[in-house]
């Protein structure tokens, strides 16, 4: 699935997106089409922690494998809370999901299953962010920022100029020089 973001930007902190998804399943037992819409809104309490709240529908039209048994297949609609607690390339937070799934199967006009259920689901969820080169271009860009600032030491913004240098190593040695005034 794609996430495409309705409301909200990099720098705010409220965040509403639809995360459409559609798929495939073909298993040994259970075949079939997979469709989910969720909606999403998303609320940075910190820079380092959010919470997640969403809606979503979903409809799964799956099959046994077997040619005597089909059916129409199950269909769900839900909630969804994550708590995310973020670092600098790892999060992780718990994870509440309530849905009420109907299920129908069967193999012919004598025989069918259906089945309605309330389900909750706890977990954990965890993951890496990619990109870390990325964050630590981030942090060099705002120590420049800030050097430049102290050194302008004009808020007007009509101090002198000045041109840096900055040198990244392999090793983690950075150099920041200040070259001459323009």
């Amino acid at each position: 699935g794609v996430n495409y973001r309705l409301m909200g930007s990099d720098n705010s902190n409220m965040h509403l997106s639809i995360a459409p998804a559609i798929g495939g399943q073909f298993a040994v037992i259970f075949e079939g089409f997979t469709a989910k819409l969720p909606v999403l809104f998303t609320y940075d309490i910190a820079d380092t922690m959010n919470i997640t709240l969403g809606g979503f529908a979903d409809f799964k039209s799956l099959g046994v494998t077997d040619d005597n048994f089909g059916g129409d297949g199950v269909s769900s609609l839900g909630v969804t809370a994550l708590f995310r607690f973020e670092g600098e390339t790892f999060y992780v937070g718990p994870l509440f999901e309530f849905s009420h799934m109907i299920a129908n199967f069967g193999s012919d006009d004598n025989f069918e299953i259906s089945s309605a259920t309330n389900l909750l689901f706890v977990g954990l969820g965890a993951g890496w962010y990619l990109g870390r080169e990325k964050k630590q271009l981030d942090r060099m860009e705002n120590k420049i920022d800030k050097i430049g600032d102290k050194l302008e030491g004009d808020e007007s913004g009509d101090g002198d100029r000045y041109n840096f240098s900055w040198q990244s190593q392999a090793d983690g040695n950075d150099t920041l020089s200040l070259l001459d005034p323009r």
